[in-house]
């Protein structure tokens, strides 16, 4: 009974990071759905170097590239009209030639993410040692340590980068986009990039070694989620609970506020605060 329960959660948990697209609970249950043969038979076949190191630049970068177009087909072509509709700030549209730049961003951001993930490779971080997947309740905890991890270290290395002192030479680079779009989700600093776009969001693997195959599912719905939150569309598929990306989007409209993922920390430290009250006046204008 708790073996579903565990599953049933970990299933809500990448659904929701997805932002609900229906054809996202079709891969999160192929996902799930994987023997331990077929596992096997992955881990067989590559040194464990190369399943660390090239299989998560893979995962992350795939993932990134192709999940980020197509949004951008949306914002370039404004097509479909149907769902471009739901775009947070319509009035804002987006413009080809900052391609290049977030492509040289990106491309340095990775340069940087190689030599951290051949860090985590020889320091054992990720537990490769195994041909079985894991179980839904280890998976579980696993991915509620990386979870929670990343809350709080994104959290404050995000308000940090916040501080007036070093707002200028940093943080602002990301914020060139008030009305952000997917593929902007790793557009930043280098210093930006590696304390909280790579740090905070892998903190939790140095606490609690994750299995290669947990590992592997939080890049993917790792990068996915963050580029949902950047995506500034609240699709009609959204459930009405989930903050996001409204949450984020409204940090890139306001500045001051919303500086988490789950909106755990804003709540407790207040910096939820203009974010309410933005919700409040919209609700009053209904």
């Amino acid at each position: 009974m708790l073996e579903v329960i565990c599953t049933l959660l970990i299933f809500v948990a990448l659904w929701t990071s997805s932002g609900y697209h229906p054809l996202f609970a079709l891969l999160i249950w192929r996902i799930m759905s994987l023997t331990d043969s077929q596992w096997g038979a992955l881990v067989g076949a590559y040194s464990d170097g190369v399943l660390v190191v090239v299989g998560t630049i893979l995962v992350s970068l795939v993932t990134y590239v192709t999940h980020g177009s197509l949004y951008l087909i949306l914002d370039i072509t404004k097509k479909p009209q149907w769902l471009y509709r739901y775009k947070l700030q319509p009035a804002k549209s987006f413009s080809v030639s900052l391609l290049k730049r977030i492509g040289s961003k990106l491309l340095l951001g990775y340069v940087i993410f190689i030599p951290y993930v051949w860090a985590l490779y020889r320091c054992e971080v990720i537990r490769v040692d195994m041909i079985s997947l894991p179980s839904s309740q280890e998976m579980g905890l696993e991915l509620l340590v990386i979870i929670l991890s990343t809350e709080v270290c994104f959290y404050t290395s995000h308000w940090i980068l916040h501080w007036p002192s070093l707002y200028p030479h940093i943080h602002k680079i990301h914020h060139e986009f008030t009305s952000p779009v997917a593929l902007v989700a790793g557009y930043a600093h280098p210093v930006e990039f590696f304390v909280s776009n790579i740090f905070s969001t892998t903190a939790g693997a140095w606490v609690y070694s994750p299995h290669l195959f947990t590992w592997y599912v939080w890049m993917l719905f790792g990068v996915i989620g963050t580029q949902v939150h950047h995506s500034g569309y609240r699709f009609p598929w959204h459930w009405k609970v989930d903050h996001e990306p409204d949450f984020h989007d409204f940090h890139h409209e306001a500045f001051t506020s919303n500086f988490g993922l789950l909106g755990v920390m804003d709540y407790i430290f207040g910096t939820d605060r203009k974010y309410r009250e933005h919700l409040n006046k919209r609700k009053a204008i209904r």
